[in-house]
């Protein structure tokens, strides 16, 4: 609809020009009428032509029960035989750029205009497809996925782009930089191209590049890698540096200590409104040398690099933190050799779902019964990193509640809005369950206490923050998140002491919203961290009063007040 507006708009100074000689084509989407190919899946169409996936025959060995071979020939997905369709992939083979928003629809949601029968038939060319395309490309195994359409597409357009000199321009959503799921697809395209630069803005409420979304977007610039480069230097296992913390960027022009080469990382603080702030802008991001960091002018943003090591790995956190300093401390303390992933260290949260809960409800009041839960997440749920269970349920059979097996005395968040909430974790010295939060087995009561002063920490913030799930404003933490999640040794004399320490003399100081800012109960916990982990304190403060001026979590972009 976009190409033939654009189109339209082209032609109406003109009458001569026609839409077959502009290079637009409509591609077929949903019932075809043919037998043997009863669904077109649109653009996706592409793979089933030679042009972009070569219809190599595929032989396997089988059958040598006998002593013989039997050999099989597998041909690729039946094309359309719509000479529209193989003019169209024709063309876009071999593209100097290409320049792609993927859709990012569920498959569950692919066709959803049409009949159930046609839907599922969809949804099985796509299946057919992506065989086809893995089979001559292994290595887009994982890749794609079952869930969501996108990867396919950008899988289509590395097939298109020129393999010599391509250059491939997408708008992804800023989580799939982040998330588990996109992580093979991130090396994939990082192992191909060179990342050059990667732009977010995040200016709360103009954070989107698509019309009928409101969540965070990027825009990723990748070049064909012309030849392989030198690894940057090992990344350090200390403390990251921290600027002096009345200073939370780096001087516009000047470069920034410590980053190796890599791609560039603009972040935005206001995307611009017409033609004259577009080439400001870009006037802007000029203005620095290719191994320029820092300030851009006129307010636009700021400009770092994040190093090729890291690309490569599929690690490309940068683009969800407005500040490069916040970005290059939570990469650190994700490789810190002081900290180990909860899953390594025998601790497991257990979510409870909506099926789970259907044999139980909540009651007004407590009964003989009953059990307390940790339901509420926003302000208005937990106050206090003391757990407070603000509700009661009981099994709707006889005997001992089941869900009562997952219980703990450390509780961690479902997940919960980055501006509002108080607490990323809570314990007690009763065994709670949870709804919106999550019971951690595998700890005593001492050990629950000192791992919820962690994860209230700046640290313990910074590390759950890298995998944000479906928002950055609004993240989700499935249990596979806190499985990867450092935290100190909780078996360590002194660490333990001294966080069990700090939580009892923390344990009834009301905490205020995230938006708020600076306070005395989060400075107390990150004193006691720094402590128990040798690390500096007034690093961390640094990082504690950048952390309270991004913009998810003052809910205000950079230099805007409220009132």
């Amino acid at each position: 609809m976009s190409l033939q507006l654009a189109a339209t708009q082209l032609t109406a100074g003109n009458t001569d020009i026609r839409y077959a000689r502009m290079g637009l084509y409509l591609i077929p989407y949903g019932p075809t009428g043919d037998a043997v190919v009863p669904n077109a899946a649109g653009t996706l169409e592409f793979l089933a032509e030679a042009a972009v996936v070569p219809h190599q025959d595929r032989q396997f060995l089988v059958g040598a029960t006998y002593g013989t071979a039997l050999q099989m020939n597998l041909g690729a997905p039946k094309a359309l035989g719509d000479p529209d369709v193989g003019k169209a992939a024709a063309s876009a083979t071999g593209a100097r750029i290409a320049i792609m928003n993927p859709p990012f629809t569920n498959r569950s949601n692919m066709g959803d205009k049409f009949a159930d029968p046609t839907q599922l038939s969809l949804r099985g060319r796509v299946d057919e497809l992506e065989s086809q395309l893995v089979a001559v490309d292994s290595e887009l195994d994982g890749f794609v996925d079952k869930n969501s359409i996108a990867p396919l597409f950008a899988a289509l357009a590395e097939r298109c782009v020129d393999p010599r000199s391509g250059v491939l321009a997408m708008i992804n959503p800023t989580i799939a930089l982040t998330n588990a799921s996109g992580l093979q697809e991130r090396r994939v395209l990082a192992a191909r191209f060179d990342v050059d630069t990667v732009l977010t803005c995040h200016q709360p409420g103009n954070i989107n590049l698509s019309q009928n979304t409101n969540i965070n977007e990027s825009i990723v610039v990748m070049r064909r890698r012309a030849q392989e480069r030198p690894p940057p230097p090992r990344i350090g296992s200390a403390l990251p540096e921290i600027p002096d913390p009345a200073t939370t960027s780096t001087p516009a022009g000047g470069s920034t200590p410590g980053r190796s080469a890599g791609a560039r990382f603009i972040n935005l603080d206001r995307f611009p409104t017409d033609d004259a702030e577009v080439a400001d802008l870009f006037d802007a991001i000029d203005s620095l040398g290719p191994a320029d960091a820092g300030v851009l002018p006129n307010g636009w943003g700021e400009l770092s690099h994040w190093p090729a090591e890291r690309i490569r790995g599929g690690d490309w956190t940068a683009a969800i933190w407005r500040s490069p300093v916040l970005a290059e401390a939570a990469a650190r303390f994700a490789e810190h050799p002081s900290l180990t992933p909860m899953a390594a260290a025998g601790l497991w949260p257990h979510a409870t779902g909506k099926q789970s809960m259907k044999a139980y409800r909540r009651l007004e009041q407590p009964t003989r019964d009953s059990f307390p839960m940790l339901k509420s997440k926003g302000a208005d749920g937990q106050f206090c990193i003391e757990a407070t269970p603000d509700e009661h349920w009981e099994w709707t059979h006889t005997g001992t509640p089941p869900i009562l097996d997952k219980a703990g005395y450390l509780l961690v968040t479902f997940g919960q809005r980055t501006s509002t909430g108080r607490v990323t974790a809570v314990a007690s010295e009763q065994r709670y369950v949870g709804y919106s939060w999550m019971p951690v087995s595998g700890l005593s009561v001492p050990q629950a206490k000192a791992a919820s002063v962690f994860l209230n920490s700046t640290a313990g913030r910074l590390l759950l923050m890298r995998n944000p799930g479906k928002a950055l404003d609004f993240p989700t933490y499935n249990p596979a998140v806190y499985d990867k999640l450092p935290i100190p040794d909780l078996e360590d004399r002194h660490i333990l002491g001294t966080l069990d320490d700090c939580w009892e003399a923390t344990r009834n100081m009301v905490v205020p919203q995230y938006r708020d800012g600076e306070c005395e109960v989060r400075r107390l916990w990150d004193a006691a961290v720094c402590d128990a982990l040798g690390w500096d304190e007034a690093e961390m403060a640094a990082l504690r009063k950048l952390l309270h001026a991004e913009p998810h979590v003052r809910g205000l972009g950079y230099g805007q007040y409220g009132d």
